[in-house]
């Protein structure tokens, strides 16, 4: 049994800067919001910093899905 979050957050999204080591943390009820909140998280950031970003990802298949 998998215990949820005061949130009802089942699963964690962390993105690391490497140049600076600066973390975020997005909470997931589902694996299956993670495009929509990653969509959300670079708008975001993107707009804070003003530039385009790139990421790079270990493909650990667990939060892949087709609009990946």
């Amino acid at each position: 049994m998998r215990v949820a979050s005061l949130g009802s957050k089942h699963y964690v999204f962390i993105s690391i800067d490497d140049f600076s080591w600066f973390t975020w943390v997005i909470c997931l009820a589902n694996k299956s919001d993670s495009f929509i909140e990653f969509s959300h998280f670079c708008k975001k950031v993107e707009k804070k910093v003003w530039k385009f970003l790139r990421f790079i990802s270990d493909h650990g298949g667990k939060f892949e899905n087709k609009y990946f």
